[in-house]
């Protein structure tokens, strides 16, 4: 699954960007392997994710290995000038994913994951939204960027920017650079949705920049990690948020940072 997220989300953007069609060939060919040809397309469920063997069938958290089909949208869109992916190929693709958010949004696994209140539920909304957008459904996609103001930045972010959910976990600062980039992803598809979750800020000042600010001590070296982390953290995983926050905060502080890294 990871392998074809990637193969299909760098070869179209290799052919958006480049022209080559080669590359929109490649991956075209992957997406009709996966979702289109019947002696090899996936169901669009995700009912055993995870399953636990004479435990469970499977379970909610499962979805989280699905958050990559957010690009995947983004990659059949890439596609759109090449004259190889037809028509049918569109429509098709249109009915798998349709058929897959409505599973995420009724059945037991996607309305559990949808619950979730760490980075699971960032990535439920990021791959739902997306999904939804991909499809037409712009109302339901809206209903969840808004949503997730109360829901996500007003419950997994604290006023001081810390994210005590993920801090709680065993290897805290992946799990903190985990769910801030969930969040810049939902705050990136907000942005198509006249929803500006990246200025958003609670009352009691919770906000994405705050949850950002609050990690750049660390990442400069001037103040230590004191939660639990059990293995070794590499800080330059940050380096495309830190670009990423410098234009969407016209702020080169963060960029001097990412080039440090």
């Amino acid at each position: 699954l990871g392998q074809m997220v990637s193969a299909v989300h760098t070869f179209a953007l290799a052919y958006y960007l480049t022209g080559n069609e080669s590359y929109a060939k490649h991956a075209a060919r992957v997406l009709r392997t996966w979702f289109l040809d019947t002696a090899t397309r996936m169901n669009p469920n995700l009912n055993f994710a995870q399953a636990v063997k004479g435990l469970d069938d499977g379970r909610p958290w499962g979805l989280i290995d699905s958050r990559g089909l957010a690009h995947v949208v983004d990659g059949i869109g890439l596609l759109a000038g090449y004259k190889g992916w037809t028509a049918e190929d569109q429509n098709s693709m249109l009915r798998w994913f349709s058929q897959y958010l409505e599973w995420l949004l009724t059945s037991k696994n996607g309305l559990g994951e949808s619950r979730a209140s760490n980075n699971h539920g960032v990535f439920y909304d990021v791959q739902a939204g997306a999904i939804a957008m991909f499809v037409g459904k712009t109302d339901i996609a809206r209903r969840i960027v808004e949503d997730a103001k109360e829901i996500r930045i007003g419950k997994q972010i604290e006023p001081d920017g810390g994210q005590p959910r993920e801090l709680a976990r065993t290897t805290s600062q992946g799990y903190v650079r985990f769910n801030l980039e969930a969040f810049f992803l939902l705050a990136n598809l907000s942005a198509n949705l006249g929803v500006d979750l990246w200025n958003y800020q609670t009352e009691d000042s919770r906000s994405i920049r705050k949850a950002l600010d609050w990690v750049v001590p660390f990442i400069q070296g001037k103040t230590e990690w004191t939660y639990k982390q059990i293995k070794q953290f590499d800080t330059a995983e940050y380096y495309p948020l830190l670009l990423q926050a410098s234009i969407q905060y016209s702020d080169p502080s963060y960029a001097n940072l990412a080039w440090k890294l």
